[in-house]
């Protein structure tokens, strides 16, 4: 006979599948990679890094290993609910969803600039990643005509031309340059992924596989990608002293935290996670 419509079973092999063999995991790699880097980085005792380790878990601090498998969670735990939501609501809807979502976004952040922060929404720690979820659904669902593509792909440059100027046009003030560098990285995301969604057809075999293998360790160059350019790269590289150097700077910074990534990330997740996966 055909499924019950109203059947929980579909949901509950959804979240074992994803949070059985996929954030269990990845909080145990986590936890460990956390603890090693007390023991190894911070010269930490046995207890100092166990202490350091329970702490990242319990206190939600947003520069932990913990807050990437956090983030992740709330994000497969909204998933089935968002997708049904957005087939509800239809395109215009959906991209409504989007402006508000960036509106709150561009008042939190006007508001902060005249000296009146709102607290309330600053205590809710994804909200700077909730427009990028909504939008990347949106972009899946109901993509931008061919024109408002290529209107993208046009403005991409001049954002990624404005990670380079932002430092020096606000110099001094880290969570504007935070802020705007996000928006442009933004931008040319967005049209990095409908460039390759929707406009260019790998037909190359080769090149598949190899997408589908560096797509098999995403998660994890995600993962170690921050602590891996905060302690081990970014101390090893020289501070700019102009635009120029700021942007060949950005672009070695990238590569070398990319490389070490996946290199931690083969290594890590051949030793380390797939085993704890199998075992799950």
């Amino acid at each position: 006979g055909q499924a019950d419509p109203g059947s929980l079973a579909p949901y509950a092999r959804y979240y074992y599948k994803r949070f059985v063999s996929l954030i269990v995991p990845y909080l145990l790699y986590a936890g460990g990679m956390g603890f090693v880097a007390y023991l190894v980085i911070d010269h930490r005792s046995v207890g100092g890094a166990v202490s350091g380790t329970l702490f990242d878990l319990f206190s939600g601090y947003d520069d932990s290993v913990y807050w990437f498998v956090f983030m992740l969670a709330g994000f497969v735990l909204a998933t089935p609910f968002l997708a049904a939501m957005m087939r509800t609501i239809g395109r215009s809807g959906a991209w409504l969803l989007v402006g508000l979502a960036a509106a709150v976004a561009a008042a939190e952040h006007i508001c902060d600039l005249v000296g009146y922060p709102l607290t309330f929404l600053q205590s809710f720690p994804w909200r700077g990643l909730l427009i990028y979820y909504l939008l990347g659904f949106v972009l899946e669902y109901y993509p931008p005509s061919a024109r408002i593509r290529r209107g993208v792909y046009a403005l991409a440059p001049f954002a990624l031309a404005w990670t380079v100027a932002t430092p020096y046009l606000f110099a001094g003030q880290q969570m504007q340059v935070g802020r705007t560098l996000t928006v442009a990285f933004a931008m040319v995301v967005m049209a990095t992924f409908l460039f390759f969604r929707y406009d260019v057809h790998i037909t190359s075999a080769r090149v598949r596989k190899a997408i589908i293998w560096l797509a098999g360790y995403s998660y994890t160059i995600y993962l170690v990608h921050s602590p891996l350019s905060k302690v081990l790269i970014g101390p090893r590289i020289p501070v700019p002293t102009d635009g120029w150097s700021y942007a060949g700077i950005s672009v070695l910074m990238f590569g070398a935290t990319l490389l070490a990534a996946l290199l931690f990330a083969v290594i890590a997740d051949t030793v380390v996670l797939k085993p704890v996966q199998r075992l799950l």
